[in-house]
């Protein structure tokens, strides 16, 4: 089973990125892209988006590039810098890499680009724990 049809059945069963509106754009072996666009209910207090929307994106992304080769993966923990205020409306691309994946441990990180301005606007590195089943019985 390929990266993106992996993704594909674990995004199906994912009710939090349907309702955010989370749209998978890549996923391959070690790299999964997604986008988002803010929503008004996605708003803070400072009518900007909220951090948890944004750790939310992340976390997807995040996900996808763990378990993408069919390997139940889980997080372990996590770290996310917020670097610029997001617009409502605005047109999110989260970018998760694979830095290491071991037998048991592996380290990601994921960007988040706003796409009006193309500027970085949160940084996030996951710490997995692979788990020996099968994220698709065959």
């Amino acid at each position: 089973m390929s990266p993106l049809e992996v993704s594909m059945v674990m995004h199906a069963d994912d009710k939090a990125a349907q309702h955010m509106g989370i749209e998978i754009v890549e996923s391959v072996a070690g790299r999964a892209e997604l986008i988002m666009t803010v929503q008004e209910f996605m708003s803070n207090g400072h009518g900007q988006c909220h951090g948890g929307m944004l750790f939310t994106l992340c976390d997807t992304a995040f996900a996808h590039v763990c378990n993408n080769q069919n390997q139940v993966t889980v997080a372990s923990g996590c770290d996310i810098n917020f670097l610029r205020p997001v617009p409502i409306g605005a047109r999110l691309k989260a970018v998760a890499t694979e830095i290491y994946q071991g037998k048991k441990s592996g380290l990601y990180e994921v960007q988040i680009v706003n796409l009006d301005s193309e500027k970085i606007v949160a940084h996030f590195t996951g710490r997995a724990a692979r788990l020996s089943q099968l994220v698709v019985e065959s």
